[in-house]
């Protein structure tokens, strides 16, 4: 990372969630700098997935906790008739705060 990014994502990292949030619409320097840089994402407290869609789901089934943040990233077509989905959904739907998705589609099966 350039050292000039290296300043900007030191600065960011001291914005809350909201601020960083806004921040993200800037530029597209600046929310390519917020998505990759995986101390600011945290701060963001974003769930990215990046990888098998259904695989991921899963673990968030089976946890306690209910998430709401997430950013999916991932070249995945989403069918709400595949009960991992569904459940997933279901779960975590309801107290979604943010949800971002990328290289997706959807279906209704």
């Amino acid at each position: 990372m350039p050292i000039l990014q290296q300043y900007l994502a030191k600065i960011l990292s001291y914005l809350n969630w909201n601020e960083l949030n806004s921040a993200r619409a800037v530029s597209k320097q600046w929310l390519q700098l917020v998505s990759s840089d995986p101390n600011l994402q945290s701060s963001l407290g974003v769930i990215t997935i990046t990888k098998n869609v259904n695989d991921v789901f899963k673990v968030f089934n089976g946890s306690l906790s209910v998430w709401t943040q997430f950013r999916l990233n991932s070249n995945t077509v989403f069918d709400l008739t595949q009960p991992i989905q569904s459940e997933f959904w279901w779960k975590h739907g309801a107290t979604m705060q943010y949800l971002e998705i990328r290289n997706s589609k959807l279906s209704k099966g």
